[in-house]
């Protein structure tokens, strides 16, 4: 029985390089286009990795909290020291607190990636709010008519007269209580 799976593996893994595709057959694979993936396809994207990216680090940090948190509400008994690299039974933990553990670590990884949303949401909404600022607001230069510029250049004919001095008869005292 044993030479007959140690056989059936070696053709198994001896058949890829016999099969293989030639060197006249060789395909060029396009890369994505800015436009292919529809821009809440991405927005999803992001949010997926963001969310289970985080999930491993915040598994991590809720046991560990989890851990000192039953530690010193059971006054420091070293029967509660967290064992942060043991699992199951070995944990001190029941499966129902290991599955509450889980649940609030994929729930926190789920608001992370959500705030992560939120704030690329936001300066997406600030860019465009920018560009369409800047596209509203159009400036137009207009020349000058020559007939406007000769005006302006000409020279004063006459001084132009001061205005005059009040005299003392078109004064008015002012009455003071």
């Amino acid at each position: 029985m044993k030479r007959i799976i140690m056989l059936y593996l070696l053709c198994a893994l001896a058949a890829p390089p016999v099969f293989s595709q030639t060197s006249d057959s060789v395909t060029t694979i396009a890369p994505y286009s800015q436009d292919e993936f529809a821009l809440w396809m991405k927005d999803l994207r992001r949010f997926e990795i963001v969310s289970l990216g985080s999930i491993p680090f915040v598994t991590f940090g809720t046991s560990l909290g989890y851990g000192f948190y039953r530690y010193f509400s059971h006054g420091m008994n070293s029967d509660y020291l967290p064992s942060l690299f043991s699992s199951g039974k070995d944990s001190g933990l029941s499966e129902r607190q290991q599955r509450n553990l889980f649940l609030v670590s994929v729930g926190i990884g789920v608001a992370i990636g959500l705030i992560d949303f939120a704030i690329v949401q936001i300066k997406r909404a600030r860019q465009n709010r920018a560009a369409s600022g800047r596209q509203g607001s159009v400036i137009t230069i207009e020349p000058l008519q020559a007939e406007a510029v000769q005006e302006e250049t000409e020279p004063f004919e006459q001084e132009p007269a001061l205005p005059e001095q009040p005299s003392q008869q078109d004064t008015v005292p002012l009455e003071t209580d």
